[in-house]
């Protein structure tokens, strides 16, 4: 699913979601939508350890980390896991 367009958006239901799912032995993947509350990397930051696969494009990684250049981007998400 989409992060930040979920019914359960908010950070402590994402981590909670992400650590059963872990701890059952399931894949988890999350894409992303824009973000239209000012929401950056900070408020997803321990849940996204727990994603198996996450899939923002260029300009939504761009808005998530506040960075421009692409490697810089994927270094700032794979330093939170």
């Amino acid at each position: 699913a989409s992060i930040f367009c979920s019914k359960l958006k908010d950070p402590e239901t994402i981590l909670k979601l992400l650590k059963t799912s872990r701890e059952s032995g399931l894949v988890t993947f999350a894409d992303m939508v824009p973000m239209t509350s000012g929401e950056t990397i900070r408020d997803i930051a321990e849940a996204l350890s727990y994603l198996d696969y996450f899939l923002p494009n260029r300009e939504e990684a761009a808005m998530l980390t506040g960075l421009q250049d692409p490697d810089e981007m994927a270094d700032c998400l794979l330093e939170y896991g």
